[in-house]
């Protein structure tokens, strides 16, 4: 579906056969409304999409970049017009945006930097060490290194207190990328959690892994 209205109608449609009313549904199509209109007559493509999107993001202070993410996101599928993967959103839960959210207040990243425990604590889960060496390994250079293992232990910070679910990496996801207000390191850091997920998924915390093996 490359006309960006179209893809508007369909996404709406959809928010409003979920639960979503008439003025979230309103709501929704002014988030999206400069985001459309950088889209206007370009060719769906991942980069294309990026950079609308950041444009969207550059002005907004972080509550309201927390609160546009999970709308870009699910938005993008329908502007692709990728009928199979809305479905698995759909079938997974993922479509969640019209549920809404209460708009909070996020430390600043320098804050949570300062008060991280330090990386031979014991405070993070082996998945950190075992992706950093895939890093090392892989040849990513010393300063590059140190501070994606920063930025994933910031995540692993917010990602605490709460469920071991790829809902939660998610959610933990969008708080880190509207913590980050340079375009370049919001893009570094995007790739990171990409990779990273996976390692955090299959090698959780001793007490996530003491707590699954309960009967």
């Amino acid at each position: 579906m490359s006309d960006p209205q179209q893809a508007l109608t369909a996404y709406l449609s959809l928010l409003s056969r979920q639960g979503a009313d008439a003025a979230l549904c309103e709501a929704r199509r002014k988030q999206l409304a400069g985001l459309l209109a950088r889209l206007e007559g370009l060719a769906p493509s991942p980069e294309v999409y990026r950079q609308a999107v950041d444009a969207l993001l550059l002005p907004l202070d972080a509550v309201q970049r927390r609160a546009l993410l999970p709308v870009v996101r699910e938005f993008y599928y329908f502007w692709l017009g990728d009928i199979g993967r809305i479905a698995r959103m759909l079938s997974q839960g993922e479509i969640v945006s019209w549920r809404g959210s209460e708009a909070r207040a996020l430390p600043s990243l320098d804050s949570l930097l300062r008060d991280l425990p330090a990386s031979d604590s014991g405070a993070y889960p082996p998945s950190l060490g075992l992706y950093l060496d895939r890093l090392f390994e892989a040849g990513v250079d010393e300063a590059a290194s140190a501070r994606g293992c920063q930025l994933l232990q910031v995540l692993l910070h917010l990602l605490a207190s709460r469920d071991h679910a790829p809902a939660c990496y998610r959610e933990a996801v969008d708080d880190m990328l509207s913590m980050l207000v340079d375009e370049a390191e919001r893009t570094f850091f995007l790739g990171l959690a990409r990779e990273y997920f996976y390692w955090w998924l299959k090698f959780p915390a001793a007490a996530q892994r003491l707590a699954d093996a309960q009967p």
